[in-house]
């Protein structure tokens, strides 16, 4: 429990597991990188810059990579119940 604003309220504390937590934002972050790689890869396109184009190309492979890391991650916590102790 926490104050809540200072009134003396109290506002039972919600917690998440790290695992949730750091999943998430992952993949949000996997996303982003994806979205940058893209918007680099039309930059490239409309300037005619190669090297653009390889970045924006590298972002999006790079971002794929890490998203499927994530889903290895969560298909190893449907099999072993999530439990890092067990």
């Amino acid at each position: 429990m926490f104050d809540c604003r200072g009134k003396g309220r109290q506002v039972p504390a919600v917690h998440r597991s790290e695992e949730e937590t750091m999943g998430t934002g992952d993949r949000f972050e996997n996303k982003a990188d994806e979205v940058k790689g893209q918007a680099k890869q039309g930059l490239g396109d409309v300037t005619d810059n190669d090297r653009l184009k390889n970045e924006g190309r590298a972002d999006e492979a790079k971002a794929g990579i890490k998203d499927k890391v994530e889903d290895v991650k969560d298909a190893a916590k449907d099999i072993f119940g999530g439990n890092k102790n067990t």
